[in-house]
């Protein structure tokens, strides 16, 4: 799953956020962002992101404390994070992932993240 992980943030610090969506996120794709709402599907995702990245422009993250278990039609990640903004500086957060297969390519199905005050 690093792997996967490095490339799509390589492809997303590319500038290429709706890229990113397009060839990383599931089809059936649902984002959470705890306390404030969640978006399914790409389209309302790459919205989300859209406004996101206005307000913090392009992030930079770290991950620390990944742990990562799966089965054949799952990997379920959770990590702490580090979000290293252009306009809002550094902040903490936590981040839990479900990938599936889809069309035989590991595919970001759940992303739930939560940035701490």
């Amino acid at each position: 799953m690093k792997a996967i992980s490095d490339a799509w943030e390589k492809e997303y610090y590319a500038g290429n956020l709706v890229g990113t969506i397009d060839n990383y996120f599931h089809t059936d794709a649902v984002v959470v962002q705890k306390g404030v709402g969640a978006q399914y599907g790409k389209k309302a995702i790459k919205e989300m992101f859209s406004k996101m990245e206005e307000e913090y422009g392009q992030v930079k993250f770290e991950r620390k404390n990944e742990k990562a278990c799966g089965c054949d039609c799952c990997i379920c990640m959770s990590c702490e994070v580090i979000i290293d903004s252009p306009k809002k500086g550094k902040e903490r957060g936590n981040s839990f992932q479900i990938w599936k297969q889809e069309d035989g390519k590991w595919k970001l199905y759940h992303d739930e993240f939560e940035i701490l005050k």
